[in-house]
């Protein structure tokens, strides 16, 4: 029943980044604030990365996915101007995340693992999937109001 919970905070704190997400424009997604490096575009790129690569690393799902907005020294190029693409990467994160999370057992979801950012439980890493995705989230929507 924890995988439920599980799923249930996600989709919670997923739901608005999704409408935002569907909600953007071709031409928000090139938008940049001030000097910013990153385009609207690039951080929606790497929030659904990131929920992929949390996927495999805390929640055991097997994913073919060439990372482009994730990893060091990755910066924004201007290529991720494709809403449509973007629109159903959002769509295919959120499935691939939920099926994750219905798949670790309720004894799991303490187990520590080490990860890149040392021990954490399943967890915390749902945790601090959920604020990671809502952090940059804000950033979007800064981005694509007051940007140019």
């Amino acid at each position: 029943m924890k995988a439920d919970i599980a799923v249930a905070q996600w989709r919670m704190g997923r739901h608005a980044v999704e409408k935002q997400i569907m909600s953007l424009t071709e031409a928000d997604l090139s938008k940049k604030l001030g000097g910013a490096t990153n385009s609207v575009g690039f951080l929606v790129r790497h929030i659904l990365e990131v929920e992929h690569f949390f996927t495999r690393m805390f929640f055991g799902v097997e994913l073919e996915m060439k990372f482009k907005a994730v990893g060091q020294g990755i910066t924004d190029t201007g290529e991720h101007t494709n809403l449509e693409e973007l629109q159903h990467l959002a769509v295919s994160a959120e499935k691939i995340v939920e099926q994750g999370l219905r798949g670790i057992s309720d004894a799991d979801w303490e187990t520590q693992m080490e990860t890149r950012m040392g021990l954490m439980t399943k967890a915390e890493g749902l945790s601090r999937l959920i604020s990671h995705t809502a952090y940059h989230a804000g950033q979007i929507g800064m981005i694509a109001k007051y940007g140019n």
